[in-house]
């Protein structure tokens, strides 16, 4: 029969295109790790769509790749990447760890290829105000080489203002983990990096949010008990996405802590970030 004689063929020698060769992958791999990026890579791609994870501070690529299996099981590679401590607090510091992250992408892939974005905790102030600008330049060709297909909001944008710093020295004292001058002392330290760092980095973030860069799906996952990402903040930034008419889902949990969501609730976290991918990949 010469119809399975033919897909036998295809299936054999020929990479569809929606979809990302074993070529791609071993090229992705190679030239990604020069970035710091930890490659999880399916055994077969079934879209061609690449996730970034990018961690939350003090995270390590190994903390973030717990989450890879999630985007391996629908066949989407996934670089899980932490940033530096000072990456998150030290504005704009960041911006040579995502253009190497996107070089080493670009580099890769002959044709386009999709991007999703998988940003934790204050990882968007690392993130996006670089990748907006770098999308954004006069003459780029990032939109259409590497398309942004949504971005997936963990426990953020946390964007270390005084109130959610001093909100979590307060529950860490009452907890009793730490004396009262130690909470003074943590109190302090927010109150001064706010003051150095902290404005200008909200100011940068919020830029990027209203970036048309950003006009793609999100999804915001959050919690009540979030003493960092405070549910009120979550709940202002998902309102001023959806009056830009942005194609905004979201899900809040009500006993999980700060990135702890998927620990505290592995199959609806599942089960919510699979809609969305299948959705937007």
């Amino acid at each position: 029969n010469m119809a399975v004689a033919f897909k036998i063929f295809r299936r054999t020698f020929c990479t569809p295109a929606f979809t990302i060769s074993s070529a791609e992958l071993d090229s992705l791999r190679r030239n990604t790790k020069q970035a710091g990026c930890e490659v999880n890579l399916p055994e077969q791609a079934q879209r061609r769509t690449v996730a970034i994870l990018v961690g939350w501070a003090a995270s390590k690529p190994k903390h973030v790749g717990k989450y890879a299996p999630l985007y391996m099981d629908l066949g989407i590679p996934c670089l899980c990447v932490a940033p530096h401590m000072f990456h998150v607090w030290i504005k704009r510091s960041g911006d040579p760890f995502i253009q190497a992250i996107l070089a080493g992408i670009a580099t890769s892939f002959a044709t386009p290829v999709s991007l999703v974005l998988h940003l934790f905790s204050g990882a968007p102030t690392v993130i996006l105000p670089k990748l907006c600008e770098e999308y954004s330049k006069s003459g780029s060709k990032l939109a259409d080489k590497l398309p942004i297909a949504g971005v997936v909001f963990d426990s953020g944008p946390a964007d270390f203002s005084y109130e959610t710093g001093t909100a979590a020295a307060r529950l860490v004292y009452k907890q009793g983990r730490y004396n009262f001058p130690t909470y003074v002392a943590a109190t302090s330290f927010g109150i001064a990096t706010d003051w150095m760092f902290g404005s200008k980095k909200r100011q940068d973030l919020n830029t990027a949010l209203e970036s048309t860069v950003l006009k793609v799906p999100q999804l915001y996952l959050y919690s009540e008990a979030d003493t960092v990402m405070l549910p009120s903040r979550a709940r202002q930034r998902i309102e001023a996405q959806v009056a830009m008419g942005r194609d905004v889902t979201s899900h809040c949990w009500k006993d999980s802590q700060h990135v702890r969501h998927f620990a505290a609730h592995p199959i609806e976290y599942q089960t919510q970030l699979t809609a969305f991918l299948k959705q937007v990949a």
